[in-house]
């Protein structure tokens, strides 16, 4: 039998290949019939329910209501924290304030794959019939994805599945760019979305792992404004607390510590295919399977809690938090920034695997083009931002190394992690402003207009630093800050306010008042001026989150001063140079 031969998609009625994976007993040879169907006909949206602020309106005294990150809505009866899906109200209809599931066609309805390519060094012949023309031919994969037929295959009928690495044909570029243009659709249009995390490990306990993140999750509901609730139907009360501990055992930490370290949740493409999901995406591993729904919930659960069990750590549970939580409000480039240590084989995926999640206003004038190297595809995408936006936010991200992409200087090397985080994201009024008649000459020389703010007087010694910077440096060098100018002879509590707010990059109380474990700008400031720790002493909760911030914001960055201002600055910054600001 020959090599499969792909015959070419419709663009012009949407096609995209679907598979019919053919039902066998286990150990079985894998057999698919591949066949074209418009993807625009497979499914039809339900109707909305009434907004949240207008059901809100209809509450009695003693409740309110919170919207799911699925879109449903939760009543919470705020004197016993006893929640419920029914409105409080017999008399409003059910179908006021209910979401409908979206309708799937059944003609051309389908499941979507999320899983990691593995190692490429052995591959699996699996036996592909086209049913338009019925010729048959073998296709190769790799042994994680021939693993994971064996175990979704049905021994009694067929599953219609879109697996990428078989849906489109890779060795054709073109084809392989107008499909990754339409991952999102494919993952939002599936009737559910199968995860797959690799086979059972008995070594690992990762049946144990599955069921306790499945009961976790069933305790816990979790809304978009970043609420915890207790689950209408859960059996440990009080589990949706921050301040409460789920009481694992060492074996159950290291067990759920071992299922998240494995390698789907450090891929680039999950991050998409996960977020855009719907509730009724599962997980598996090997024959055990849990919803994404419960296993979201177990996750940030698990993330809020305070004193977890060491076996358990705090930056594996923020990372696979960042994946479960997905806000679609998120800026593009702060999108980029926040899947930078996910890994993909193709450093053009920096832009394209995560399409889907950005902004449309940018992400609609992304074409994909695999024709094209690395730095063309990240100076496409700033020339796109100038084009969509007229800013010049894509700037934060060239103090990267710069690898393999030999672009101009102005275009930021996406295959290198920027060791810190962007300024502009929020907390900062710099690098917000319009781009004001720039302009790029030549593909090579970007062209802006900007206004002459002052030359740098003072740049610290960044290599004096002992690790991210001690207390007493910090404390150091805010006195000879103070001391440099007429404007800071005389220290007031105002401008040390403004020094520990720089410091920690405005991660403070004042600004996000939702964040609880976060301190004060008054707590970080005793901090600083006290030695002994007069401030936050390192129990409290907000000495952690203050110190963190800092060594997150100062770390791949150095302290300058002019002659009317101090601020952070990339790390080639250098006495003399003059400030701009870019002008309106």
């Amino acid at each position: 039998m020959g090599p499969y031969q792909y015959r070419p998609l419709d663009e012009t009625r949407g096609e995209l290949h679907l598979l019919r994976l053919q039902p066998a007993s286990w150990g079985e040879g894998i057999k698919l019939h591949i066949h074209h169907v418009p993807l625009c006909d497979s499914l039809k949206v339900g109707p909305m329910p009434t907004a949240l602020t207008r059901v809100l309106e209809t509450l009695p005294p003693g409740w309110t209501v919170y919207e799911t990150l699925e879109g449903h809505y939760l009543f919470e009866n705020t004197l016993n924290d006893c929640c419920s899906w029914t409105h409080p109200d017999d008399s409003i209809p059910r179908g006021t304030y209910t979401r409908s599931r979206n309708n799937v066609n059944l003609e051309h309805a389908f499941e979507a794959l999320s899983y990691t390519w593995g190692n490429d060094t052995e591959t699996t012949p699996i036996h592909i019939v086209d049913v338009a023309l019925g010729t048959i031919g073998d296709l190769l994969v790799r042994p994680n994805l021939a693993t994971a037929l064996q175990h979704l295959r049905y021994t009694d009928r067929e599953r219609v599945l879109w697996i990428d690495a078989i849906c489109i044909d890779q060795s054709n570029l073109q084809e392989r760019g107008r499909q990754v243009k339409r991952m999102d659709q494919i993952y939002r249009f599936a009737k559910q979305v199968n995860v797959w995390l690799g086979p059972e490990s008995k070594e690992e306990d990762s049946r144990r792992a599955m069921e306790m993140l499945g009961y976790i999750g069933a305790q816990v509901e979790y809304s978009k404004d970043q609420s915890y609730l207790e689950a209408p139907s859960a059996k440990e009360k009080g589990w949706f607390r921050p301040d409460v501990e789920i009481p694992l055992t060492d074996q159950e930490a290291t067990a759920i510590r071992h299922l998240l370290e494995r390698p789907w949740f450090s891929r680039l493409w999950i991050t998409q295919e996960a977020q855009l999901a719907n509730e009724l995406a599962r997980l598996y591993c090997g024959r055990d399977s849990i919803s994404w729904y419960h296993f979201r919930r177990a996750v940030l659960a698990l993330d809020v809690k305070q004193s977890l069990n060491a076996l358990l750590p705090l930056p594996l549970l923020a990372k696979v938090s960042n994946l479960v939580f997905y806000n679609r409000s998120t800026p593009s480039l702060k999108m980029l920034w926040a899947t930078r240590r996910a890994q993909c084989f193709d450093s053009r995926d920096r832009i394209y695997a995560v399409l889907g999640l950005l902004e449309p206003r940018f992400s609609m004038l992304v074409n994909p083009d695999y024709n094209i190297t690395p730095a063309a595809t990240y100076q496409r995408a700033c020339q796109t931002w100038l084009e969509a936006y007229d800013r010049l936010s894509f700037l934060e991200f060239c103090d990267m190394p710069k690898g393999g992409c030999n672009g101009p200087s102005w275009v930021p090397d996406w295959s290198k992690a920027l060791p810190r985080e962007p300024m502009t994201f929020g907390r900062f009024a710099s690098g917000q402003s319009c781009a004001g008649g720039a302009r790029i000459i030549d593909d090579q020389i970007l062209e802006v207009i900007g206004v002459h703010c002052g030359a740098i007087s003072w740049v610290e010694e960044s290599e004096q630093r002992e690790g991210h910077g001690t207390w007493e440096y910090w404390r150091r060098i805010s006195k000879e800050l103070i001391r440099f100018d007429e404007k800071f002879d005389e220290s007031s509590d105002a401008q040390l306010d403004a020094f520990v707010a720089t410091l920690c990059g405005n991660r403070v109380r004042e600004m996000y008042p939702s964040h609880i474990y976060w301190p004060t700008v008054s707590q970080c400031r005793r901090t600083l001026e006290s030695a002994d720790g007069g401030g936050l002493r390192r129990t409290e909760t907000g000495f952690d989150a203050f110190q963190s911030s800092v060594q997150d914001f100062t770390h791949g960055r150095r302290l300058f001063k002019s002659q009317d201002y101090i601020g952070f600055g990339s790390q080639s910054i250098a006495r003399g140079k003059m400030r701009l600001v870019e002008n309106n």
